[in-house]
């Protein structure tokens, strides 16, 4: 697990993450420390799969069933590849979760073939899905502030290996 602890205004606390290459692996490698903590980086090829775990604590009970954002950013704020879906496969609505409860969320993601080589930025959040109203974090002073949220990890694309001839 790696701790990011970042609370949204919905009562959900995000706990951390991890990431898991396709052998299930975690490959994360740390990069560097900044004002923000540890940064961690994974280098992945065009078409490579990965599995992000989302780590939540139901704070405040919740009347909606807010649906998880997963979304894989590049440089330019293109969205490369990303899921929504309620948490555990659209099987938990968060209108079931318990104050206290500990929620572990898993997405799988595939690098689309054709992704240019450079870095990449993982961005979550939650989203009603009536309305497609985000749900902000809570800043350090406990006021609504962004509507996602950046994971502490760099998914670095490079250059698709030529394959071995036959």
């Amino acid at each position: 697990l790696i701790r990011q602890p970042v609370t949204f205004t919905n009562g959900i606390i995000l706990r951390g993450f991890q990431i898991l290459d396709k052998t299930g692996q975690t490959r994360l490698v740390p990069t560097s420390t900044d004002e923000t903590g540890q940064e961690y980086r994974l280098t992945l090829e065009p078409e490579d799969e990965f599995t992000l775990s989302l780590y939540w604590l139901a704070g405040a009970p919740t009347e909606e069933p807010y649906t998880v954002f997963t979304h894989l950013i590049a440089a330019d704020g293109f969205n490369r590849v990303g899921q929504d879906n309620q948490p555990v496969w659209g099987s938990y609505p968060t209108s079931d979760w318990s104050p206290g409860e500990k929620i572990t969320d898993k997405y799988t993601l595939t690098i689309p073939p054709g992704t240019p080589p450079g870095d990449h930025h993982l961005r979550i959040g939650w989203y009603q899905s009536d309305t497609q109203e985000r749900v902000p974090v809570l800043d350090e002073a406990g006021h609504p502030g962004e509507e996602s949220v950046i994971l502490n990890a760099i998914i670095h694309v490079k250059q698709r290996s030529s394959l071995a001839k036959d």
